[in-house]
């Protein structure tokens, strides 16, 4: 419970940034170490109290679908990073679903969620501002607060509106009930710094469905009346807003001509931003230049999801919603009338539908965070059930040595090596192990251990280990001028040498870059003519390719560079430097199908290549 609150109250100080996601790292170990309590607990006492809720069955249902896609996807690569995404919204559903069954309990989480989006608020009010007095930070006319995006954070505060109002639904009179409504305050200022247009038709939409389900009918529509009087002065004020052109409408109907093609089961889970270049219209294409812009995304959860697993995919979503209905029909039926009791819920309820709203018009269920706040949303929802089941029944002293095997073991806290790495893994983050007859321990391994924290950390710690590698060019020969006066010595004295000519021209190519960071042209054409001998001497030497693609990438020689690094991988296709090449300068030219082939056969080589899994995580960023 305490790891639940914690998550909930740091995530909006932490910063996102792509690639690194240190967002998205504490929520998804909050998550871990939240589930992971909970399946601990219970293996030490009896079981698990789970609620019977339609949320929480819809929720499994959605995950187990997502499991099967990517068991069936032609592209395990893609489709992983989608499960992921699932796997930690369902983790995130049942932590709260089974951590929050009573009101002190749920008080805590909304507490922590209230004043964690107090400060993301107030901290986006100063980039409006610039800063406020001594404290100052950049400034932006729509601000992002730490989310890394506008429509991020405002799916963000969307939620934590209702979040409050919730909350405030549940707190007395006094200075709490004070200090909710200056939080709330704050949400609506960051919700409308933020400028998003989706968020504020969310919004409305929440505000309507709490409405509707409001007891005292007369005040409800009064409320509803002055907030909707209250929307379209805004709209006004901020008319710029809605009139921004973003080719959405082009996108929607591409997507549709993308689901066309495979209605029932879809192009692939996860494969939406590689597949949609060939049904991007001539429009589209004009609009938004593909070396320019990548469409990742349909700017629609619905079509998005419609067109990456078809329409199975899509009803098991839908399936998300329609329980999310059942469990507002029961709680009108039930709760309506008796007070806070059911209006605190109403509140949660309006959350969880201004979100899926947005939905239909924006990108953002797709950054993780958005997604897994949405189903924690759920989560509370489905822990105030007063209908639950205890499972299992009482477990025998074996039974429990083997969960906590089990539970270890999946969880990839302790793990044996297998194969030539014999040893034990710890977390993913040691290695500890035997090596001629001495004991040695490693940090920050880079071979993948079994389990979830492994798995969960791989990218980060990929990240970091490519961020401390030098490049090529920036290594220097010891006294080059001497190294090369003797090297074309030698290459007079022996001029049909591939080695010696071979080692002329890499000491060429290291002198490329001057101390200023500049590039030395002379030297730059002196590597490309010595390795063009050397290939005259041995024409299969594909380093010498994957070299002169190096040295016409760093002159801005775009297409000489593919043409050598695709002659190196013609040679040998499992040559890595050179599949790593092509799939890093595609993918910077947009050319996404074609360097995710390239990408995906270096991890064939090297199935643990950190850079390959970053340029494959940035696809989808």
């Amino acid at each position: 419970m305490s790891i639940l609150i914690l998550t909930f109250f740091l995530i909006p100080f932490v910063p996102d940034e792509k690639i690194i996601r240190l967002k998205l790292l504490v929520f998804e170990l909050g998550v871990f170490l939240s589930v992971f309590s909970i399946v601990a607990l219970g293996l030490k006492g009896n079981g698990w109290t789970v609620p019977r809720s339609p949320l929480l069955f819809s929720a499994g249902c959605y995950t187990v679908m997502t499991l099967l896609f990517w068991g069936w996807a032609p592209d395990r690569t893609f489709a992983a990073v989608e499960l992921r995404r699932i796997l930690l919204c369902f983790g995130a559903c049942l932590a709260c679903a089974l951590a929050v069954r009573d009101e002190i309990s749920l008080k805590r989480i909304l507490w922590a969620w209230s004043l964690g989006a107090w400060v993301a608020c107030f901290y986006a009010g100063l980039q409006r501002l610039g800063g406020l007095g001594p404290v100052m930070v950049p400034q932006m006319d729509r601000v992002m607060s730490t989310f890394g995006n506008p429509i991020f954070f405002s799916a963000f505060a969307l939620m934590s509106f209702f979040v409050t109002l919730a909350l405030f639904f549940l707190e007395g009179e006094g200075l709490r009930r004070q200090a909710i409504g200056l939080i709330l305050g704050f949400e609506m200022m960051g919700l409308f710094l933020a400028q998003t247009r989706a968020s504020w038709i969310g919004w409305t939409a929440g505000v309507i469905v709490l409405a509707l389900g409001w007891g005292n009918r007369p005040k409800a529509l009064k409320v509803l009346g002055v907030v909707l009087l209250g929307v379209a002065v805004s709209a006004f004020v901020s008319r710029r807003m809605w009139f921004r052109d973003q080719a959405h409408l082009l996108i929607w109907r591409d997507t549709l001509k993308m689901w066309m093609a495979s209605p029932w089961t879809g192009i692939g889970l996860g494969r939406f931003h590689i597949e949609f270049p060939q049904y991007a219209g001539a429009d589209l294409k004009s609009k938004w230049p593909q070396n320019q812009f990548v469409v990742n995304y349909a700017h629609n959860e619905y079509l998005q999801t419609l067109s990456e697993t078809g329409l199975l995919g899509f009803l098991s979503l839908a399936a998300v919603i329609v329980a999310l209905g059942i469990f507002t029909a029961r709680l009108l039926k039930k709760d309506s009338k008796s007070g806070r009791a059911g209006t605190f819920k109403l509140a949660l309820v309006s959350g969880a539908a201004a979100i899926l709203v947005q939905e239909f018009f924006s990108v953002d269920f797709r950054f993780v965070i958005s997604s897994a706040y949405l189903f924690s949303l759920l989560g509370l929802l489905a822990g105030q059930e007063t209908v639950s089941v205890q499972w299992p029944a009482p477990l025998s002293l074996g039974g429990k040595v083997a969960g906590w095997a089990i539970l270890l073991l999946s969880f990839g806290i302790v793990v044996p090596a297998g194969g030539n790495a014999h040893g034990l893994y710890l977390a993913g983050l040691v290695r500890l192990y035997s090596e001629n007859g001495e004991f040695r321990t490693q940090f920050l391994p880079r071979t993948v251990a079994p389990g979830l924290l492994p798995r969960l950390l791989k990218p980060y710690l990929a990240e970091k280990r490519v961020s401390s590698m030098p490049d090529f060019f920036d290594s220097k020969v010891l006294d080059a001028a001497k190294t090369i006066a003797d090297l074309e010595s030698l290459v007079k004295q022996y001029p049909k040498e591939p080695l010696v000519a071979e080692r002329l021209a890499y000491v060429y190519a290291k002198e490329i870059k001057r101390p200023d960071g500049s590039v030395d042209p002379i030297m730059a054409e002196k590597a490309l003519t010595a390795y063009r001998q050397l290939l005259v001497l041995d024409p299969a030497r594909m380093s010498a390719y994957n070299n002169m693609g190096n040295i016409n990438y760093t002159l801005g020689r775009i297409e000489p560079a593919l043409q050598s690094w695709r002659e190196a991988v013609k040679i040998n296709p499992g040559f890595l430097d050179a599949q790593l090449n092509l799939g890093k300068v595609l993918f910077s030219l947009g050319r996404l199908k074609e360097s995710s082939e390239h990408l995906k056969a270096v991890l064939q080589i090297d199935p643990h290549n950190d850079e390959a899994v970053i340029y494959l995580k940035r696809m989808v960023e």
